[in-house]
């Protein structure tokens, strides 16, 4: 093999054991949950005040966060990253929007209300 080298090509692999031919195989299929869509909501089009925008648009970012990271450690990893859940309720709807980076100028008139409803 020093001079000369050897070329292997696969064509096709279909694995070990064919697919219908597995108990254990055709087992594990069952199994699996067939992948069903989400259903789509869609909200009655009212008018929103700016301050229910915002407090939704803060609602959609925080889950946008959290789905992005695994499963079990979601609300772990936002806390390391941004804050927790009880001190986000505490701050004022400017210092929500500042520190998950969303845009300020559009709601200028609501940024000292509170982000919390009490």
């Amino acid at each position: 093999m020093s001079d000369e080298q050897r070329r292997v090509s696969v064509q096709s692999f279909d694995g070990i054991v064919q697919l219908g031919k597995s108990k254990r195989l055709s087992a594990m299929r069952s199994e699996l949950p067939a992948k069903v869509s989400k259903p789509v909501t869609v909200k009655a089009e009212k008018k929103l005040t700016e301050l229910e925008r915002a407090r939704l648009l803060i609602e959609q970012k925080i889950q946008a966060i959290k789905a992005s990271y695994p499963k079990g450690k979601c609300h772990k990893l936002f806390v390391l990253r941004y804050t927790s859940e009880e001190k986000l309720q505490q701050m004022n709807i400017g210092e929500v929007l500042g520190l998950l980076h969303l845009e300020r100028d559009t709601f200028k008139r609501v940024l000292d209300f509170a982000y919390c409803e009490l």
